[in-house]
Protein backbone atom coordinates (compact mmCIF):
# COMPACT_ATOMS: atom_id res chain seq x y z
CA UNK A 1 0.00 0.00 0.00
CA UNK A 2 1.15 3.52 -0.80
CA UNK A 3 0.11 6.02 1.87
CA UNK A 4 -0.31 9.65 0.80
CA UNK A 5 0.19 11.97 3.80
CA UNK A 6 -1.42 14.09 2.44
CA UNK A 7 -2.47 15.86 -0.77
CA UNK A 8 -5.35 17.45 1.14
CA UNK A 9 -3.49 18.99 4.07
CA UNK A 10 0.06 19.55 5.31
CA UNK A 11 0.29 16.76 7.89
CA UNK A 12 4.10 17.04 8.36
CA UNK A 13 3.80 20.74 9.22
CA UNK A 14 0.56 20.69 11.20
CA UNK A 15 -0.35 17.21 12.39
CA UNK A 16 2.90 15.24 12.72
CA UNK A 17 2.24 14.24 16.36
CA UNK A 18 -1.11 12.78 15.35
CA UNK A 19 0.38 10.80 12.49
CA UNK A 20 3.19 9.38 14.61
CA UNK A 21 0.60 8.28 17.18
CA UNK A 22 -1.36 6.54 14.43
CA UNK A 23 1.72 4.62 13.29
CA UNK A 24 2.30 3.49 16.87
CA UNK A 25 -1.35 2.39 17.17
CA UNK A 26 -1.19 0.62 13.83
CA UNK A 27 -4.29 2.10 12.23
CA UNK A 28 -6.19 5.28 11.49
CA UNK A 29 -9.68 6.29 10.42
CA UNK A 30 -10.54 8.37 7.37
CA UNK A 31 -13.94 10.04 7.01
CA UNK A 32 -15.85 9.79 3.74
CA UNK A 33 -15.94 13.27 2.18
CA UNK A 34 -19.53 12.81 1.01
CA UNK A 35 -20.83 11.25 4.21
CA UNK A 36 -18.57 11.93 7.24
CA UNK A 37 -20.52 9.38 9.31
CA UNK A 38 -18.93 6.65 7.18
CA UNK A 39 -15.37 5.91 8.26
CA UNK A 40 -12.71 3.71 6.69
CA UNK A 41 -10.26 1.91 8.94
CA UNK A 42 -6.77 1.83 7.42
CA UNK A 43 -4.24 -0.79 8.47
CA UNK A 44 -0.86 0.86 9.04
CA UNK A 45 1.25 -2.20 9.77
CA UNK A 46 4.70 -2.10 8.18
CA UNK A 47 3.91 -5.39 6.42
CA UNK A 48 1.18 -3.61 4.45
CA UNK A 49 2.54 -0.05 4.02
CA UNK A 50 5.15 -0.12 1.25
CA UNK A 51 5.85 3.61 1.28
CA UNK A 52 4.67 6.74 3.06
CA UNK A 53 4.69 9.79 0.79
CA UNK A 54 4.75 13.01 2.78
CA UNK A 55 3.44 16.20 1.12
CA UNK A 56 4.62 19.41 2.72
CA UNK A 57 5.69 23.02 2.46
CA UNK A 58 7.36 22.85 5.86
CA UNK A 59 8.82 19.55 7.18
CA UNK A 60 10.47 21.05 10.26
CA UNK A 61 7.97 19.68 12.83
CA UNK A 62 8.42 16.17 11.39
CA UNK A 63 12.17 15.96 10.82
CA UNK A 64 13.03 14.98 14.39
CA UNK A 65 10.40 12.21 14.26
CA UNK A 66 11.77 10.56 11.11
CA UNK A 67 14.29 8.46 13.04
CA UNK A 68 11.40 7.03 15.08
CA UNK A 69 9.48 6.23 11.90
CA UNK A 70 12.56 4.53 10.44
CA UNK A 71 13.06 2.41 13.58
CA UNK A 72 9.45 1.29 13.25
CA UNK A 73 10.36 -0.15 9.86
CA UNK A 74 8.62 2.27 7.47
CA UNK A 75 9.94 3.59 4.16
CA UNK A 76 9.08 7.16 3.19
CA UNK A 77 9.74 9.92 0.68
CA UNK A 78 8.77 13.58 0.31
CA UNK A 79 6.91 15.72 -2.20
CA UNK A 80 8.26 19.08 -1.04
CA UNK A 81 6.71 22.26 -2.42
CA UNK A 82 8.84 25.39 -2.66
CA UNK A 83 7.27 28.17 -4.71
CA UNK A 84 8.44 31.72 -5.52
CA UNK A 85 5.43 33.43 -3.94
CA UNK A 86 5.20 35.97 -1.14
CA UNK A 87 3.18 36.07 2.07
CA UNK A 88 0.38 37.63 0.05
CA UNK A 89 -0.18 34.22 -1.58
CA UNK A 90 1.22 31.92 1.14
CA UNK A 91 0.56 33.82 4.39
CA UNK A 92 1.47 31.11 6.89
CA UNK A 93 4.54 29.55 5.30
CA UNK A 94 7.89 30.30 7.03
CA UNK A 95 10.46 32.39 5.18
CA UNK A 96 11.78 30.91 1.94
CA UNK A 97 15.32 30.89 3.29
CA UNK A 98 14.22 28.81 6.26
CA UNK A 99 12.29 26.42 4.02
CA UNK A 100 15.24 26.04 1.64
CA UNK A 101 17.47 25.26 4.64
CA UNK A 102 14.99 22.59 5.78
CA UNK A 103 14.94 21.11 2.26
CA UNK A 104 18.72 20.82 2.30
CA UNK A 105 18.75 19.32 5.81
CA UNK A 106 16.09 16.80 4.85
CA UNK A 107 17.95 15.78 1.69
CA UNK A 108 21.19 15.30 3.60
CA UNK A 109 19.34 13.12 6.09
CA UNK A 110 17.42 10.81 3.74
CA UNK A 111 19.06 11.22 0.31
CA UNK A 112 18.15 13.43 -2.63
CA UNK A 113 16.33 10.62 -4.49
CA UNK A 114 13.66 10.70 -1.78
CA UNK A 115 13.06 14.46 -1.82
CA UNK A 116 11.10 15.59 -4.87
CA UNK A 117 10.84 19.35 -5.32
CA UNK A 118 7.49 20.72 -6.50
CA UNK A 119 7.54 24.15 -8.18
CA UNK A 120 3.81 23.94 -8.06
CA UNK A 121 1.57 25.59 -9.09
CA UNK A 122 2.89 28.06 -11.64
CA UNK A 123 0.71 31.17 -11.36
CA UNK A 124 0.80 33.52 -14.34
CA UNK A 125 -0.24 37.12 -13.74
CA UNK A 126 1.14 40.56 -14.53
CA UNK A 127 3.15 40.27 -11.30
CA UNK A 128 4.15 36.62 -11.67
CA UNK A 129 5.05 36.77 -15.34
CA UNK A 130 7.58 34.82 -17.41
CA UNK A 131 10.49 37.07 -16.41
CA UNK A 132 9.64 36.60 -12.73
CA UNK A 133 9.40 32.81 -13.00
CA UNK A 134 12.62 32.50 -15.01
CA UNK A 135 14.52 34.47 -12.37
CA UNK A 136 13.03 32.69 -9.36
CA UNK A 137 13.20 29.22 -10.87
CA UNK A 138 16.87 29.73 -11.73
CA UNK A 139 17.54 30.94 -8.19
CA UNK A 140 15.80 27.95 -6.63
CA UNK A 141 17.45 25.48 -9.02
CA UNK A 142 20.84 26.85 -8.04
CA UNK A 143 20.03 26.36 -4.35
CA UNK A 144 18.27 22.97 -4.59
CA UNK A 145 19.94 21.12 -7.47
CA UNK A 146 22.61 19.48 -5.27
CA UNK A 147 19.85 18.12 -3.04
CA UNK A 148 17.22 16.71 -5.41
CA UNK A 149 17.03 14.92 -8.74
CA UNK A 150 13.53 15.88 -9.86
CA UNK A 151 11.24 18.90 -10.03
CA UNK A 152 7.48 18.73 -10.67
CA UNK A 153 5.60 21.62 -12.28
CA UNK A 154 1.90 22.32 -12.85
CA UNK A 155 0.03 25.37 -14.13
CA UNK A 156 -2.67 27.17 -12.17
CA UNK A 157 -5.74 27.88 -14.32
CA UNK A 158 -8.08 29.49 -11.78
CA UNK A 159 -8.48 32.96 -10.37
CA UNK A 160 -5.85 33.21 -7.64
CA UNK A 161 -8.24 34.59 -5.03
CA UNK A 162 -11.38 32.86 -6.29
CA UNK A 163 -10.35 29.24 -6.76
CA UNK A 164 -13.58 28.17 -8.44
CA UNK A 165 -13.38 30.78 -11.21
CA UNK A 166 -11.68 29.41 -14.29
CA UNK A 167 -9.00 31.54 -15.91
CA UNK A 168 -8.06 29.69 -19.10
CA UNK A 169 -4.38 29.83 -19.98
CA UNK A 170 -3.35 30.12 -23.59
CA UNK A 171 -1.45 27.14 -24.94
CA UNK A 172 1.27 29.42 -26.31
CA UNK A 173 1.83 30.98 -22.88
CA UNK A 174 2.10 27.62 -21.14
CA UNK A 175 4.48 26.29 -23.76
CA UNK A 176 6.69 29.38 -23.61
CA UNK A 177 7.04 29.09 -19.82
CA UNK A 178 7.61 25.34 -20.01
CA UNK A 179 10.30 25.77 -22.66
CA UNK A 180 12.20 28.35 -20.60
CA UNK A 181 11.99 26.34 -17.36
CA UNK A 182 13.14 23.23 -19.20
CA UNK A 183 16.30 25.01 -20.34
CA UNK A 184 17.02 26.19 -16.79
CA UNK A 185 16.38 22.75 -15.26
CA UNK A 186 18.72 21.13 -17.79
CA UNK A 187 21.45 23.65 -16.93
CA UNK A 188 21.35 22.49 -13.31
CA UNK A 189 20.91 18.77 -14.06
CA UNK A 190 17.36 18.58 -12.71
CA UNK A 191 14.85 16.19 -14.29
CA UNK A 192 11.75 18.32 -14.97
CA UNK A 193 8.35 16.59 -15.08
CA UNK A 194 4.69 17.53 -14.86
CA UNK A 195 1.92 15.81 -12.92
CA UNK A 196 -0.71 17.69 -14.95
CA UNK A 197 -2.01 15.50 -17.75
CA UNK A 198 -4.09 18.19 -19.47
CA UNK A 199 -1.00 19.96 -20.85
CA UNK A 200 1.30 17.96 -23.13
CA UNK A 201 4.81 19.26 -22.50
CA UNK A 202 6.71 16.27 -23.83
CA UNK A 203 8.23 18.23 -26.73
CA UNK A 204 10.14 20.24 -24.11
CA UNK A 205 11.42 17.03 -22.53
CA UNK A 206 8.92 17.43 -19.68
CA UNK A 207 7.13 14.08 -19.37
CA UNK A 208 3.90 13.45 -17.51
CA UNK A 209 4.71 11.41 -14.39
CA UNK A 210 2.56 10.93 -11.29
CA UNK A 211 3.86 10.67 -7.74
CA UNK A 212 2.90 6.97 -7.73
CA UNK A 213 4.75 6.10 -10.93
CA UNK A 214 5.79 2.44 -10.67
CA UNK A 215 9.36 2.90 -11.90
CA UNK A 216 9.97 5.83 -9.55
CA UNK A 217 8.62 3.93 -6.54
CA UNK A 218 10.65 0.85 -7.39
CA UNK A 219 13.78 3.00 -7.44
CA UNK A 220 12.91 4.45 -4.03
CA UNK A 221 12.12 1.05 -2.51
CA UNK A 222 14.80 -0.88 -4.41
CA UNK A 223 12.33 -3.66 -5.08
CA UNK A 224 9.89 -4.78 -7.77
CA UNK A 225 6.26 -3.78 -7.40
CA UNK A 226 3.15 -5.37 -8.88
CA UNK A 227 0.38 -3.16 -10.28
CA UNK A 228 -3.05 -3.96 -11.67
CA UNK A 229 -3.60 -5.04 -15.26
CA UNK A 230 -4.99 -2.35 -17.58
CA UNK A 231 -7.80 -3.88 -19.65
CA UNK A 232 -7.55 -1.11 -22.25
CA UNK A 233 -3.82 -1.22 -23.05
CA UNK A 234 -3.51 -4.93 -22.17
CA UNK A 235 -0.48 -4.02 -20.09
CA UNK A 236 0.44 -3.55 -16.47
CA UNK A 237 -0.54 -0.07 -15.25
CA UNK A 238 2.21 2.52 -14.88
CA UNK A 239 0.90 3.84 -11.56
CA UNK A 240 0.42 2.25 -8.16
CA UNK A 241 -2.88 2.91 -6.40
CA UNK A 242 -2.71 4.83 -3.13
CA UNK A 243 -4.72 5.87 -0.07
CA UNK A 244 -4.76 9.49 1.08
CA UNK A 245 -5.25 9.99 4.82
CA UNK A 246 -6.01 13.72 4.87
CA UNK A 247 -9.21 15.78 4.94
CA UNK A 248 -10.34 18.87 3.08
CA UNK A 249 -10.48 22.22 4.90
CA UNK A 250 -7.94 21.30 7.57
CA UNK A 251 -4.78 23.13 6.45
CA UNK A 252 -4.00 26.46 8.11
CA UNK A 253 -1.19 27.27 5.65
CA UNK A 254 -3.97 29.26 3.89
CA UNK A 255 -2.33 29.35 0.44
CA UNK A 256 -4.55 31.30 -1.94
CA UNK A 257 -4.29 28.72 -4.73
CA UNK A 258 -5.14 25.64 -2.65
CA UNK A 259 -7.95 23.49 -4.09
CA UNK A 260 -8.32 21.38 -0.93
CA UNK A 261 -8.90 24.22 1.53
CA UNK A 262 -11.50 26.73 0.43
CA UNK A 263 -13.45 27.71 3.58
CA UNK A 264 -11.50 29.71 6.21
CA UNK A 265 -14.29 29.35 8.77
CA UNK A 266 -14.43 25.57 8.27
CA UNK A 267 -10.65 25.32 8.48
CA UNK A 268 -10.66 27.12 11.84
CA UNK A 269 -13.53 24.95 13.09
CA UNK A 270 -11.88 21.71 12.00
CA UNK A 271 -8.52 22.72 13.41
CA UNK A 272 -10.12 23.40 16.79
CA UNK A 273 -11.51 19.84 16.81
CA UNK A 274 -8.19 18.16 16.15
CA UNK A 275 -7.10 15.68 18.84
CA UNK A 276 -3.66 14.17 18.36
CA UNK A 277 -4.70 10.99 20.21
CA UNK A 278 -7.82 10.37 18.09
CA UNK A 279 -7.77 7.83 15.25
CA UNK A 280 -9.45 10.55 13.15
CA UNK A 281 -7.57 13.62 11.95
CA UNK A 282 -10.53 15.79 12.92
CA UNK A 283 -12.81 14.94 15.83
CA UNK A 284 -13.32 11.52 17.37
CA UNK A 285 -15.44 8.53 16.28
CA UNK A 286 -18.81 7.95 17.95
CA UNK A 287 -21.43 5.21 18.10
CA UNK A 288 -23.18 6.88 15.13
CA UNK A 289 -20.27 6.17 12.82
CA UNK A 290 -20.21 3.23 10.45
CA UNK A 291 -16.68 1.85 10.26
CA UNK A 292 -15.59 -0.22 7.26
CA UNK A 293 -12.21 -1.93 7.09
CA UNK A 294 -10.36 -0.78 3.98
CA UNK A 295 -8.74 -3.61 2.08
CA UNK A 296 -5.02 -3.02 1.81
CA UNK A 297 -2.05 -5.08 0.76
CA UNK A 298 1.61 -4.73 -0.09
CA UNK A 299 2.53 -4.25 -3.76
CA UNK A 300 5.99 -5.70 -3.28
CA UNK A 301 6.70 -8.75 -5.39
CA UNK A 302 7.26 -11.59 -2.99
CA UNK A 303 10.25 -13.82 -3.56
CA UNK A 304 9.73 -17.56 -3.41
CA UNK A 305 11.36 -19.30 -0.47
CA UNK A 306 12.38 -22.96 -0.30
CA UNK A 307 9.11 -23.58 1.58
CA UNK A 308 7.07 -22.37 -1.41
CA UNK A 309 8.64 -24.81 -3.87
Amino acid sequence: MILSVSKKTDIPALYSDWFLNRLKEGYLLVADERNPFNLSKINLSKEVVDLIIFWTKNPLPLIDKLSVIEKMGYNYSFQFTITPYTKKIEPNIPSKNKIIESFIALSKKIGKQKVIWRYDPIILTSEFNLTYHKSMFDHLCEKLSPYTTTCVITFFDRNIFKNKTKTPLEKETIELVAKELSVIAKKYGIFLVTSQKKYDLSKFNIPYITFTNKKYLEKILNTELITKFDKVTKQEKEDISYIDVGSFNTCINSCSYCYANYSPSMIRFNNSRHNKTSPLLIGSPSNNNKITIKKAKSFKKKQLSIFDI
